[in-house]
């Protein structure tokens, strides 16, 4: 897949042409280097890619989630940083979220090495997930105690992994981005893991997704708007917060069918 496709730009300078017809591919941990004369566009053309001036012809188009960091080309010398520090930088926002996704690994290893099992992990950014969705992932289990389920999305992510043994080799998986749930599934084809896949849902990344998804899915009954309210409430009680808005109270247990007889599976929100 394509991280950035330029196709046939131009851009002009002081109403002359400086740059014609500039077209390139650049996929994932692919390196292009620009060579040319002073004033020759090198620099213009970073600045177009990284949207601080426009472009005057041709299209440029950047796959889902994709973020282009420009740095100056002379880096601050009265900042006491190393150049690892400031090329990284430009990635604050992905090494937080990779810092992220260490914490959550750590909790599921905590969580596994205090008896909780199964384990549910599932994405608090999923408003289609619903109680049918757990009560599946928790038969599958059953089932079949020595799998892992996992619950795709269509941008190459996933909304929900489910386990009732540690998952090893976590830590090699690539979370960030649409490669996470082939990574993900590589990682466990390599493990000798059995997986289920639970039906796809699409989460919400930005705010066009949530357009998308009003006007493709169905809202949320009340049986799986109660659920959430729940996990809610207890995520708001582990963190010793109130329970705000007013209207997000913690009601009674929302009973899982048949499974609730089950001791209660660990839950992760992500």
């Amino acid at each position: 897949m394509a991280v950035v496709l330029a196709s046939d730009l131009a851009k002009d300078m002081a109403g002359e042409p400086l740059l014609r017809g500039v077209s390139f591919k650049l996929e994932r941990r692919d390196r292009m280097t620009l060579s040319g004369r002073n004033g020759s566009g090198k620099t213009t053309l970073l600045r177009m890619l990284s949207g601080e001036t426009g472009i005057d012809g041709g299209e440029l188009v950047f796959a889902k989630d994709v973020r282009v960091s420009l740095h100056d080309q002379r880096p601050p010398r009265d900042r006491d940083l190393t150049l690892r520090d400031y090329v990284l930088s430009g990635c604050k926002e992905l090494l937080a979220l990779e810092d992220e996704l260490a914490r959550l690994e750590a909790a599921m290893a905590d969580a596994f090495a205090g008896g909780a099992a199964p384990l549910v992990v599932v994405g608090a950014d999923t408003p289609g997930l619903a109680a049918a969705h757990l009560e599946r992932a928790l038969a599958l289990l059953a089932a079949r105690p020595d799998a892992v389920v996992v619950g795709p999305s269509p941008d190459g992510g996933l909304y929900l992994l489910a386990a009732s043994r540690p998952i090893p080799g976590l830590a090699a998986v690539r979370w960030c981005g649409a490669e996470a749930l082939a990574s993900l599934l590589a990682t466990l084809r390599a493990s000798g893991r059995p997986v289920e896949l639970l039906p796809p849902l699409a989460d919400l990344d930005n705010p066009a997704d949530l357009k998308s998804w009003l006007g493709k899915e169905r809202p949320p009954d009340s049986r799986t708007l109660a659920l959430w309210r729940s996990l809610l409430a207890r995520a708001l009680a582990a963190l010793a917060l109130p329970p705000r808005p007013r209207s997000v109270e913690r009601p009674a247990d929302v009973p899982l069918g048949p499974l609730a007889t089950r001791a209660p599976p660990a839950l992760l929100l992500t």
